[in-house]
């Protein structure tokens, strides 16, 4: 990229990637003026669940919000995670009916 101030090529200082968007900090190899790029965009349109291996659109409908991940979207589709959720609930359900069947006898 072109330095802003005189023209002439820059490098790369830091990079760092956030959901969907990289930002760079740059600085000159002349004059050593620094500056930083946003660089936005669909970096990749479809993301693969790591349950059932699907390919779905990378976004909010597909799957969970999650601000742990660095593209901010859960590693699990949601009907994977419904069916997880449900199991869950389940199984829970019946190991609290099974402490109060033993408590009251």
């Amino acid at each position: 990229m072109k330095c802003p101030e005189c023209g002439k090529s820059s490098r790369v200082v830091d990079s760092r990637s956030r959901y969907s968007e990289v930002t760079r900090r740059r600085e000159c190899r002349k004059c050593g003026a620094r500056w930083t790029t946003t660089e936005t965009g669909n970096r990749d349109a479809f993301k693969r669940c790591t349950r059932c291996r699907q390919v779905w659109p990378r976004s909010d409908t597909f799957y969970s919000a999650d601000k742990r991940n660095a593209d901010g979207l859960h590693s699990w589709c949601k009907p994977c995670f419904s069916k997880y959720d449900s199991r869950r609930k389940t199984e829970r359900r019946v190991a609290l009916a099974r402490i109060r069947r033993s408590e009251a006898a």
